[in-house]
């Protein structure tokens, strides 16, 4: 799976609920966009950090249980350095296996535990909706994840009305002084949810953001 010469990163499976299996992942970006744009990163890092590579975050799936794969789509739509493994993007689904996808990038002084969470969904047109960014603190974010509760119910004091173009303000647990673990979500409330753990100097805590789906 992946090229390997773009040098593939460990991809993220998930069943969708019609039983195809997807797996998302990330690839290096040899385009004349991402090599512009890489050239301008090395100029505005002072050497303490170093540049991350532009990656693309790529999506596929199989009908027979991981065999045989279909072309994979491409996820984000502009030129980013996508993180893998475990701050890579993640993948849910609603109905009609409509894809829902996180991942995290590095903040702008290119510190990997200091990330930004991006989201896109399928647009149904083949593609991926641009991609926002959900944290609300910049350059803070680690681990992202999503999960998606299939019932299409509201819940939540600020849901989104526009199938996750908008979402609920963030809700914070309580800071875990020198903990730097992954969020979890604990209860799902029938919509769709991505976690993240944001960290701070001296702690960190886990955050989680809501939008109802439309049907």
């Amino acid at each position: 799976m992946g090229q390997t010469k773009k040098n593939p990163a460990t991809p993220f499976l998930r069943y969708s609920p019609n039983g195809r299996l997807f797996a998302i992942w990330t690839e290096d970006d040899d385009s004349a966009t991402s090599q512009q744009t890489q050239a301008g990163t090395h100029q505005h890092h002072s050497g303490k950090m170093a540049p991350s590579p532009m990656r693309d975050a790529l999506l596929a799936s199989s009908a027979d249980g991981g065999k045989t794969w279909t072309s994979p789509k491409q996820v984000n739509r502009s030129v980013e350095a996508i993180q893998g493994e475990e701050n890579g993007p993640k993948v849910a689904f609603g109905a009609g296996d409509k894809a829902y996808a996180v991942w995290s990038i590095p903040g702008d002084k290119g510190d990997k535990t200091r990330a930004n969470i991006r989201f896109a969904m399928a647009d149904g047109k083949g593609g991926f909706t641009p991609a926002k960014t959900l944290n609300e603190v910049k350059d803070a974010g680690r681990f992202p994840i999503i999960e998606f509760s299939p019932a299409i119910q509201a819940t939540r004091r600020f849901p989104s009305k526009d199938g996750g173009q908008s979402w609920s303000p963030g809700s914070a647990s309580e800071p875990c002084q020198g903990q730097r673990q992954p969020a979890r979500l604990a209860l799902l409330r029938k919509q769709l949810h991505v976690a993240w753990t944001e960290t701070a100097v001296e702690d960190s805590r886990a955050v989680l953001r809501s939008a109802t789906v439309a049907k």
